[in-house]
Parts: structure tokens; C-alpha cells; sequence
């Protein structure tokens, strides 16, 4: 396993080195891809229960490789290089290596869908997100995803309806919907209700700021800004 990992490293080293120098051949990151799936096989031959879940092989290793942004390149490399087949086959065989019962494969599924998409394949990519659908009803991915589907099928009364349905005057744009308020957006673009567009781009805006706040107040609270500026180095610790 030791060598295995070693490899690994190697290789994810020259897969940014190729990223750096632009070179279009993707092969190196696909033996990136199959040392990391031959690791997994030698681990589970000793424990079978060894990295169940994507995001362990990060805790597991010390997040050492960082194997979950790697493998973000990875598939990133693909769609940019119109291996679209290719990334619809490291997402499912991803899918069926963990079993995701404590993080979600959505993303991956998501992924398949634009994939559909890039290739002009409009029939499939709503024929996969509706049987996606059927299995999260309330995910707010699926249904950007369903959109977007749409879209490209020219579906756009069928869309308006979905986002009529999920999206209202009160709605608000926080993390789990945000996929959803851009899908939206796109589809009122191309019906040419700027209005609408306008209103939901608001709403986004909204949401951008408040991220931004979140983020400037933790980086003020990690210079410990919000600690006493009395307190002395012989007292009790502020935590």
C-alpha cells in the first residue's frame, strides 16, 4: 500500500505539472485514476470496510494527497478536453465504489448530466435527471439540472413550470439552492423575461454578500479581533 501511495503522489505531481504547461493529453491523470482504485482494492482485500466513503481516504491519509481535489481536477480535465463519455464513467464508477450514506453523490450526478448536455444529447441528459429525480425529490440540484436539460431541449414551458413550482416571490437563495436560483435565471433568459431574470440575479446578489460578511467576519475572528483588548497575558485563556 505504502508503494501504491507513493505512486499516487508521483503521478498526481506530474498531472499539475502537465495542467501548468497546458498539455491536452489527459492520460497521465488517467493512471492517476486507476493507481487510486487499485489502492482502494488492496485496502478493502484487508478490510473490506476500508474507505467506505469518498472523504475518508482524505482523513485516512492525513489529507496528505488531497485525493477529493484531485479528483475535482481530474474530472474537470476531462470536460475540458470533451472526454465526456469518459467523465460519465469515472463518475458512476466512483458512485459505485463508495456508498455515500453520509455524504451525497449528487454533484457526480450532476456532472453526468452537463456531460449529456456538451454533446448535444438533450433526450439523455432529461432522461437521467428525471430518474435521478425520482430518487431525490427534494434535491434542488436535480432540478437545476432538469432546467438546464430543458433549456437545451427547447422545453421552456416545462421549465418555467418547475421553477414556478420550486421558486416564488418569499423564496430565498442560501447554499442548497443557490444551483437552482442560476438555473433559473438562465431559463428566464432565454424566454426573454429579464424582469424575472432580474429579480431572482437579485436574490443571488443577496446571497453573495451575505456569503462574503460570513467569510470577512471568520477571517477577523481567526486574528482574534472580537478578544478583549484589556486582556492580559497573566489571565485565563478567552476559550
Amino acid at each position: 500500500m505504502k508503494n501504491l501511495w507513493k505512486k499516487f503522489d508521483e503521478i498526481t505531481g506530474e498531472c499539475y505539472i502537465g495542467m501548468i504547461q497546458e498539455k491536452k493529453d489527459t492520460g497521465i491523470w488517467d493512471k492517476g485514476f486507476a493507481t487510486l482504485m487499485e489502492i482502494i482494492q488492496s485496502g478493502r482485500e484487508k478490510d473490506p470496510d476500508y474507505a467506505k466513503e469518498l472523504f475518508l481516504l482524505d482523513e485516512e491519509t492525513d489529507y496528505q494527497y488531497d485525493i477529493q481535489g484531485w479528483i475535482e481536477d481530474y474530472m474537470d480535465e476531462l470536460d475540458i478536453n470533451g472526454r465526456h463519455q469518459d467523465l460519465r464513467t469515472v463518475c458512476k464508477k466512483l458512485m459505485d465504489t463508495f456508498c455515500w450514506e453520509e455524504d451525497s453523490p449528487s454533484e457526480l450526478r450532476f456532472r453526468i448530466v452537463c456531460s449529456f448536455l456538451d454533446q448535444g444529447m438533450e433526450a439523455d441528459a432529461i432522461r437521467y435527471a428525471k430518474d435521478w429525480e425520482k430518487e431525490e425529490p427534494d434535491n434542488p440540484l436535480v432540478e437545476a439540472a432538469l432546467i438546464y436539460a430543458q433549456i437545451a431541449a427547447d422545453e421552456l414551458e416545462e421549465a418555467e413550470e418547475r421553477a414556478k413550482r420550486l421558486l416564488n416571490e418569499e423564496s430565498v437563495c442560501e447554499d442548497k439552492n443557490v444551483p437552482l436560483f442560476n438555473a433559473a435565471v438562465k431559463l428566464y433568459e432565454a424566454m426573454g423575461n429579464q424582469e424575472a431574470a432580474r429579480k431572482l440575479n437579485k436574490k443571488i446578489d443577496q446571497y453573495d454578500e451575505q456569503f462574503k460578511k460570513y467569510f470577512d467576519l471568520d477571517d477577523d475572528l481567526a486574528f482574534g479581533d472580537d478578544f478583549d483588548d484589556d486582556w492580559d497575558e497573566d489571565d485565563d485563556l478567552p476559550f
